[in-house]
C-alpha cells in the first residue's frame, strides 16, 4: 500500500464558487467519514494532477497540521478536457475495515496469445474489503498459464487480507480467439437499359399510318 501526503486548506462552500477558485489554480474537495463529518478543502491544481498520476492507496491530507487518512473515493473530470474539477475524499480509522475499487492490472505473457489468441481484460477494476493497512493500489492478475479459449475467474485469486467482491465465478480475464467481422459485399443495383422514346415513337407513328390506308381502301 503507497501512502501519499498532500496539503490542502479549510474552504467556507459559501465563499468563493468552485468555478472561480479553479480559475485562481486551485481544486474544491470535500472530506467526510462514517461519523457524519464533513470538511470542505482545497487543494493545489499542479500538486493535485502530479498526485493522481501515481498509485495511491492511503491518503494523508495535512490541513493545517492536522493529518487526515483518507482514500480516494471519486475525481470528477471535465468531459471534454479531462481537467479535474472536484475531488471526494472518505475518512478511514486504522482497524476498520474499508470498501474501495482497485484497478485490476494483467501481468506476464499468456501462452494463448502465441496461438493467435487476444488477451482480454474483462474486468479493470473490482471492489474490495479490507483494513486500510491491506488496502492495495492495484490487484495484479498473472496471465502466464493461460492458453486459447482459458480464463482467470474471481474465486481463484488471492490477495494478503483482501476480500474480493462479487460473483466468485466471473471472469476477469481470457484469451480468446480474434473476433473477425465477416464483410459482405453490397448487392450489385440491377441496371435497367433507358427506354428508348424515339423508337417507341416511330412505331407508334408507323401503326398510324396503317391505320389510315386501311381507311382509305374501305373508301
Amino acid at each position: 500500500m503507497a501512502e501519499i501526503h498532500i496539503t490542502a486548506q479549510e474552504r467556507d462552500p459559501r465563499g468563493t464558487t468552485n468555478r472561480a477558485l479553479r480559475r485562481a489554480g486551485l481544486i474544491p474537495g470535500v472530506y467526510y467519514n462514517r461519523k457524519g463529518e464533513v470538511r470542505c478543502l482545497q487543494f493545489d491544481r499542479n500538486t493535485l494532477d502530479s498526485l493522481l498520476r501515481k498509485e495511491i492507496g492511503v491518503l494523508r491530507v495535512d490541513v493545517g497540521g492536522e493529518l487526515l487518512d483518507c482514500i480516494i473515493r471519486e475525481v470528477q473530470r471535465h468531459p471534454v478536457l479531462r481537467d479535474i474539477i472536484h475531488i471526494d475524499l472518505m475518512g478511514i480509522v486504522k482497524g476498520q475495515k474499508i470498501r474501495a475499487h482497485v484497478p485490476v492490472r494483467a501481468v506476464g505473457i499468456a501462452p494463448g496469445i502465441k496461438e493467435g489468441g487476444v488477451l482480454e481484460l474483462v474486468v479493470r477494476e473490482m471492489e474490495v474489503e479490507c483494513e486500510p493497512a491491506y488496502l492495495p493500489t492495484r490487484l495484479d492478475v498473472d496471465v502466464s498459464n493461460l492458453n486459447m479459449n482459458e480464463g482467470v475467474r474471481l474465486s481463484e485469486l488471492r490477495y494478503e487480507g483482501v476480500v474480493l467482491l462479487g460473483d466468485p465465478q466471473m471472469t476477469v480475464v481470457h484469451v480468446v480467439p480474434p473476433r473477425q467481422v465477416a464483410v459482405e459485399a453490397a448487392p450489385v443495383a440491377e441496371v435497367k437499359e433507358p427506354e428508348v422514346i424515339r423508337e417507341r415513337k416511330g412505331e407508334e407513328e408507323e401503326e398510324e399510318k396503317e391505320k389510315e390506308k386501311e381507311k382509305e381502301k374501305r373508301k
